[in-house]
């Protein structure tokens, strides 16, 4: 069934098959993911967070503020053990470089292969008005040799490497988190570092907190946790090996921490509260060929099948490419609600301009002879930026 959508944030009007948002099954059992270590959120964290979608929704609505761009300053914590810059998993700045770059274009809807969404969906892909910078400074206020970019050395902290850790998770938040984290409120962490070769997670993230959870499981990130880590084998696009190289698993896991649940709703056929989205059954991978798993819900889900190009599935990063309208709405709920989140941008952190993938390099020449006892101004055709 098509069903209309008047999405007042991004003052869009967008047509497609949907699920309702009363839709939602009686029972379920988590669908644990292999590959995302993102914890489902409790019932009251759900049902708290949607209330206050609606409450966006309805400050939001035609007439009064249209959807905002925020630019959230990022800092990655590349975890090493001694390595040189540059060398596995002491992260380059080129790396680091392609990664933002990634994000940008996937959260403005323009990112690789988003040309290849089916005709059905096409209306649907979101521009969400979220955008990354590398911040400028730490929290003493010193500016950082390297935008965006804080380097610590395992060995240094007593750490064990953790190419030897057998569980990422407990590793990242009982170990690293607490002594590493810079103020939640004025930056993004995000958390990089090896693994052992037998885990297959790649990614986990800390839902959005509201002051009103306190002591709620699950009820979002704490001023001790919030942020992203990823496998550092799968940030950015240089030389990595499909199919997670195209820098998409920080797309997703950003999105957790933007308040954006999995397509599936982590449960068999669970409800996402995204209604721009076909019902799925459970976390897909590869590629499939559109349409894909038609009816698999048993549900009403017209000849669409399920959303496997979207983020928020575990498809192949080079086939999936889009977030929807609605998905767009739960992040913008996220930032200008959500504790944490709220105050992101407004402290002059970002670095500009972003560090690009090359060195420097001069290029100046003149277009005109010049004359004596005369000014001119060579044409600037260099590109690049001092790297440190």
């Amino acid at each position: 069934m098509i069903k209309k959508l008047q999405l007042i944030c991004l003052v869009l009007v967008l047509s497609v098959s949907v699920k309702g948002q009363n839709g939602t099954p009686q029972s379920f059992e988590y669908e644990k993911s292999k590959i995302s270590a993102t914890e489902p959120p409790s019932q009251q964290w759900n049902e708290w967070f949607n209330l206050e979608v609606e409450k966006f929704l309805e400050k939001n609505k035609v007439g009064k503020t249209a959807g905002v761009t925020y630019s959230i300053p990022v800092v990655f914590h590349v975890i090493h053990t001694g390595e040189a810059v540059g060398t596995f998993p002491n992260l380059s700045v080129a790396t680091i470089a392609s990664q933002l770059a990634i994000l940008n274009a996937d959260y403005s809807g323009t990112g690789l292969n988003v040309g290849n969404v089916p005709t059905p969906f096409a209306s649907l892909v979101a521009n969400t008005g979220i955008q990354f910078c590398l911040a400028r400074t730490n929290p003493l206020g010193a500016i950082l040799a390297s935008p965006g970019i804080d380097r610590i050395n395992a060995n240094s902290q007593g750490w064990a490497s953790p190419s030897t850790t057998a569980n990422i998770v407990s590793y990242i938040n009982n170990t690293v988190k607490a002594i590493s984290i810079w103020d939640p409120a004025k930056y993004l962490n995000i958390w990089l570092s090896d693994k052992t070769p037998t885990l297959t997670v790649l990614g986990f993230a800390t839902y959005p907190a509201g002051t009103s959870l306190v002591g709620i499981p699950n009820s979002g990130g704490t001023a001790s946790d919030d942020g992203v880590w990823c496998y550092s084998g799968v940030v950015g696009n240089l030389g990595l090996n499909p199919p997670h190289d195209q820098g998409r698993i920080l797309t997703t896991e950003i999105a957790h921490w933007l308040g954006v649940r999995n397509i599936w709703g982590d449960g068999n056929c669970f409800d996402d509260y995204c209604t721009d989205t076909p019902w799925a059954k459970q976390a897909n991978t590869g590629c499939p060929i559109y349409p894909a798993f038609v009816n698999r819900c048993g549900i009403n889900q017209s000849t669409s099948g399920e959303m496997t190009m979207n983020f928020m599935d575990e498809t192949s990063d080079a086939c999936k490419y889009m977030f929807t309208p609605r998905q767009a709405i739960r992040m913008q709920t996220a930032m200008s609600q959500c504790t944490y989140r709220n105050q992101l941008g407004t402290h002059n952190l970002c670095a500009f301009p972003t560090i690009p993938a090359a060195n420097a390099v001069a290029n100046f020449f003149f277009n005109e002879v010049p004359c004596v006892g005369q000014p001119i101004t060579p044409i600037n055709n260099s590109t690049g930026w001092p790297l440190p």
